[in-house]
């Protein structure tokens, strides 16, 4: 489902593209509704494309998903001091890219990749997942 990119940790996206078709004989798996895990944004430009333009496409729909990957991060802060569980995690960050930070207890706190320009936390926003009703 997710394309790995390699590197140290960091967040796994795929859009998952909801194609509905007229009718199942015009899909290529046979169902009405065809479900597609995309990698890339050019991939995702191109299918909403087709679907746009193709008229046996009665419906169209996708949503990002992201999964924290850390199955190379470090396990030991940059002073060589074992990470506790809790000390270490995948946060988001304002640059899109999200980092690896860990805290450790003797005070040393790493990000990975490291923060650059754009980077800092996202701001908190108490109206989101409010609805009107």
């Amino acid at each position: 489902m997710f394309e790995y990119l390699g590197g140290v940790a960091g967040w796994l996206c795929c859009w998952r593209v909801t194609l509905t078709w007229q009718s199942g004989q015009y899909s290529p798996t046979g169902e009405r509704v065809q479900v597609i895990d995309v990698t890339r944004a050019a991939r995702l430009r191109e299918l909403v494309l087709t679907a746009r333009r193709d008229p046996r496409i009665r419906d169209y729909g996708y949503f990002l998903h992201r999964q924290w990957d850390d199955a190379d991060a470090p396990r030991a802060c940059c002073r060589g001091h074992e990470l506790t569980p809790g000390r270490a995690g995948g946060r988001p960050c304002l640059c899109g890219v999200g980092h690896f930070v860990s805290e450790c207890y003797c005070g040393a706190v790493q990000h990975l990749p490291p923060l650059g320009p754009g980077c800092g936390e996202l701001p908190f926003d108490p109206q989101a997942g409010r609805h009107h009703w």
